[in-house]
Parts: C-alpha cells; structure tokens; sequence
C-alpha cells in the first residue's frame, strides 16, 4: 500500500503537468472489499510489478506496475488480493509467489498486518510468510518473494541492543583501564 512518505524526482524541465497526477495514490484510511489498489514496497517506494515471469519492485510504469482488487473474506483482516488485469489471485505455492486461477483456499488468501506508520505488511495464512524484497533491496528490478516471519519479539530485540550497548561500554572502559596502566 502506498506509504503516504513523500518522493522527490527529478524533471527535465518544470511545468505544471507535474502535480497532474500527485494524489492518484493515497494511503487508503480503510481497506475496502472492491477497492483497487498498488502494492508499494515503504522503503524503496517502487510499485510491485511484472512482465509476465516473476514479480520485482519497478518505478512509476503502468506497463509493468500490477493494479490488484481485494476481495473480502469472512476474517476483517484477511484478504484475497486479485490481479486486475488477468482475474488471477495472487497465491503462495510452496513458498513460490504466483498468479492462480481463483479458488477457495488459503494458499490465496492474505492477513493484512497494519504497523505503526500505516503500511501493511501482507502475510499468507496458509504458510505465514511475508511478501518481501530481496535481500531488502531497494533498485528497481529487485525480485519480490515470500519470507519466513522473524521470530524474535519486541523484547527482545530491545534486550539484544541494550545488552550490545552495555557491552561496547564495558569494552570502551576496559580499554581505558588497560591505557592508564
């Protein structure tokens, strides 16, 4: 979904015509079954896209940049994401991301996790991975593919930094102590 963060781009020239069309996209304020949206990668700000084989991160094309149609399940947070100009459904094969005929089953339906800045992390309920970039790349091009969630918790992660943080400190101490000897 759109990250509402604002793009700079450049323009060979300057006209106008450039804000034609600044509010085609917005972070929609709630998901809607029917409405028709882009997926948008937050960090890179590139638009799902494809040619045909497998599915990458592009710049603003309409010829490659895929619009999609959610279709509402029984769950308010899950959803079947269908491609707008095939009817396919995007779906999870063994792990593969892949464009499938419409049927009734999780492998083509998607948990939509809403984080704090407003963006959705997308999730696939039969096998719990996440639509992901590339190694978290951020080039156009840059394949998209299904990732195992990270299990680690708040918690943690923040006892992982606080305890990496207290051991610098000690080692910056040591150091001095050995120093002054």
């Amino acid at each position: 979904m759109r990250s509402g963060a604002p793009t700079v781009k450049w323009y060979d020239s300057w006209s106008l015509d450039v804000f034609a069309d600044c509010d085609r996209f917005k972070r929609p304020a709630e998901l809607a079954d029917g409405m028709e949206v882009r997926l948008l990668d937050k960090y890179s700000d590139r638009w799902m896209s494809t040619k045909g084989n497998g599915f990458y991160i592009d710049n603003d094309d309409d010829a490659t940049n895929m619009d999609f149609r959610l279709e509402a399940t029984d769950n308010p947070y899950q959803w079947r994401i269908v491609e707008v100009k095939s009817g396919q459904r995007l779906e999870s094969v063994y792990g593969a991301l892949m464009l499938m005929q419409p049927k009734n089953a999780d492998t083509q339906t998607w948990r939509f996790e809403l984080e704090e800045d407003g963006c959705y992390r997308l999730q696939c309920v039969a096998d719990g991975k996440f639509l992901s970039v590339s190694g978290g790349s951020q080039g156009a091009g840059s394949p998209i593919f299904m990732a195992r969630p990270v299990s680690i918790s708040k918690k943690e992660l923040e006892d992982a930094i606080q305890g990496e943080i207290l051991k610098a400190a000690i080692e910056a101490r040591t150091a001095e102590v050995n120093e002054a000897r």
